[in-house]
């Protein structure tokens, strides 16, 4: 089986970024194929064992000054489906965006498809 993870940027240390590299490091661990597709990472920031996980960096410009943000960011998920697309995924695991973002993004990549929407405690 092989997962496709998207998530936007992978250089912060998170909760949820912490999430993806348990998962794909235990999904790893029983034998399942599981790619990263992100739009940043810095190896000198990010999670150390997220350096151990196959991944892919698919460039996408910033919006300029905080404008038309949710534009460039659905453009951003767009590339990443776009380039996971490509490597033919079983299933797609998105943790892009909001939860009413995602059936338009990764609806016609013809995996299974997971969105995860991480919504801290308050």
């Amino acid at each position: 089986m092989k997962i496709a993870v998207l998530q936007s940027d992978l250089t912060e240390r998170s909760g949820s970024r912490r999430f993806v590299y348990e998962f794909a490091n235990r999904a790893i661990a029983k034998g399942v194929q599981v790619k990263l597709f992100t739009n940043s990472m810095d190896p000198r920031k990010c999670f150390s064992e997220l350096l151990n996980v196959p991944h892919q960096i698919v460039p996408h410009r910033e919006s300029l000054f905080g404008r038309f943000s949710a534009y460039f960011l659905s453009r951003k998920a767009m590339k990443m489906s776009q380039s996971a697309s490509i490597w033919s995924p079983d299933v797609l695991f998105v943790q892009v965006m909001s939860g009413w973002f995602a059936p338009f993004f990764y609806g016609s990549t013809g995996s299974l498809n997971a969105a995860f929407l991480h919504v801290p405690p308050e």
